[in-house]
Order: structure tokens, then sequence, then C-alpha cells
């Protein structure tokens, strides 16, 4: 899904509601959400912040520049409280 295509979704709903996370797919467990942030997807399907390095990443300069710069890489990624 896209981050248009949740926005549109979410404003559907209670703007006063709480917003919970489900721990999976299940419902097994949940969690109060707590931040989000954008961050960029390798093509491998690791997850990295925008504000690391990349060192952080343990990748070449060049690529971390290049990841950064694609947009298809980008994602938003929800986290949930303690």
């Amino acid at each position: 899904m896209k981050v248009k295509q949740f926005i549109k979704e979410l404003q559907k709903l209670n703007p006063d509601a709480e917003i919970v996370l489900s721990c999976d797919a299940e419902g097994n467990s949940y969690r109060l959400f707590a931040a989000f942030g954008e961050c960029v997807q390798s093509a491998d399907g690791e997850i990295y912040d925008l504000d690391w390095s990349a060192d952080d990443c343990c990748l070449e300069e060049k690529e971390w520049e290049a990841l950064k710069k694609s947009k298809k890489s980008h994602c938003v990624v929800l986290w949930p409280s303690d």
C-alpha cells in the first residue's frame, strides 16, 4: 500500500481513535503505535533509517547514496510503543 492510499483510508475513520498495531497477522498481541519514519529498503529487503550513514548500513558510500535517491526504495515504517 502506498502512503496516499493509506491516507485515503485513514480519512474514513474516527480521527480521535487510538492507533494500535497488531504484532502478527493472526492478532495474537497488540501494541500502541508510537512513531513512524521514512526509511529505505534494499533489494534484499533490509530496512535502513535515512538518518544512518553508509557505515551504519554496512554499505559503500556510492551504494548508500543511490539507494537514498531511488524513490522506489523509500518506505514508511511504523514503530510500536515499548
